[in-house]
């Protein structure tokens, strides 16, 4: 997360639409799922785009990506001073599996602003020891 802190986020998304986001820099785990976050989720797992360019994004590649094959794309908004290029695992419901923000420099290169890249994919029933249940709804 950013290319000068060295911190580590995991999310587990369960096919319910329920999602849980632990940082392992603040000992914090979120459980919370908005409803229209959950629609939006469902809609995706259940007719997912092709190629995933399902917002306003412009295919740049297909790539492999810890074994998954993903799609590259590049977020294009205007208002945005920069590019942001997004990894998509189609087979994940279209799941951002990596990012990259870059804004442009005065001699027309790119410098890298914010990075996030996974260094583990497993799919699978995640290890019970990242959750406590006692603890769901009382950390936010």
């Amino acid at each position: 997360m950013g290319p000068h802190l060295k911190l580590s986020a995991r999310t587990v998304t369960f096919m319910s639409g329920a999602r849980l986001n632990v940082l392992d820099f603040v000992s914090l785990t979120k459980w919370n799922t908005k409803s229209s976050e959950l629609a939006a989720l469902k809609d995706r797992l259940m007719t997912p785009p092709p190629d995933c360019l399902y917002r306003p994004f412009k295919l740049i590649r297909y790539d492999n990506l810890l074994g998954e094959q993903v799609v590259v794309v590049e977020a294009v908004y205007p208002q945005l001073v920069g590019r942001d290029y997004l990894w998509l695992a189609p087979r994940l419901g279209c799941e951002s599996m990596k990012f990259r923000f870059e804004t442009p420099q005065p001699d027309g290169s790119y410098k890298l602003i914010a990075e996030s890249k996974p260094i583990s994919l497993r799919l699978g029933q995640p290890d019970p020891r990242f959750f406590d249940p006692a603890s769901r709804g009382t950390k936010q």
